[in-house]
């Protein structure tokens, strides 16, 4: 929860932010069901924010999470060759070997488990 309240702030120092970096930004659409999409709207008039700015932050923050956890952005050799492709146009590499090898640690109500790639729980 602290990780979300930190998220919280940041977004509402950062929401005046969006306008500037609308040059490099690249569109995609998400799509969300009824419901959430009135909470989405409920949370971003509170922060005086869009949902797509809202939205452009928080995937912002959710990469930096899951580049930790991949341990993309922990290795000095990996940060440099990761940012060399990030800034350039090659195609994303193939991980086709990797699928489904990838494990993340999830903590929710119920505790904390592992899941793989797919969302499976590991036994």
């Amino acid at each position: 929860m602290d990780r979300i309240k930190g998220m919280v702030k940041d977004l509402v120092e950062m929401s005046y932010m969006a306008k500037f970096n609308e040059k490099t930004s690249c569109r995609f659409t998400v799509t969300v069901d009824w419901e959430d999409n009135r909470r989405l709207e409920y949370v971003t008039k509170k922060l005086g924010m869009s949902k797509s700015n809202f939205f452009g932050s928080v995937i912002k923050t959710l990469l930096a999470e899951f580049e930790a956890e991949l341990s993309i952005t922990t290795t000095t050799e990996k940060v440099a060759d990761y940012w060399s492709w990030v800034n350039s146009n090659d195609p994303v590499p193939d991980f086709s070997d990797d699928i489904g090898n990838v494990k993340l640690t999830v903590a929710d109500k119920n505790g904390t488990r592992e899941v793989d790639m797919k969302g499976g729980d590991i036994d």
